[in-house]
């Protein structure tokens, strides 16, 4: 059966959106009638599924980290911290906005390691 489930873990398992409609073209019962503008044998919503299935898998990444949020009153904390991860450990911030900050487990360690960035 084509589900959400089972498309999801053949691309869990290194398998292309354009592997799987290839795969289903080429063993479609030989009964299946091809649509004359396409030459597919699969119907055109299945193939769009699909399509959309992986593009949704595709839309986001988890990663482990560290969600560190600021009052009013450590803004400059909030600011030393920023400026720290932009310009040396850019790769270890992976999102912020005016007092939240999301980074990696690494950022942190060095966050935590660096005097610098201490609540005063």
């Amino acid at each position: 059966r084509i589900t959400n489930v089972s498309i999801s873990a053949a691309l869990r398992n290194g398998i292309t959106g354009d592997g799987i409609i290839m795969y289903l073209e080429q063993y479609a019962s030989p009964r299946m009638k091809r649509n004359e503008q396409t030459g597919r044998a699969l119907p055109q919503t299945v193939v769009g599924q699909i399509r959309l299935w992986e593009a949704e898998r595709n839309r986001f990444s988890i990663s482990v980290g560290h969600l560190l949020q600021f009052s009013a009153d450590e803004n400059d904390r909030y600011k030393r911290i920023l400026e720290h991860m932009q310009t040396k450990e850019s790769s270890q911030q992976l999102w912020h906005d005016s007092r939240n900050m999301f980074i990696t487990a690494a950022g942190y360690e060095k966050i935590k390691q660096e005097p610098s960035l201490q609540r005063r």
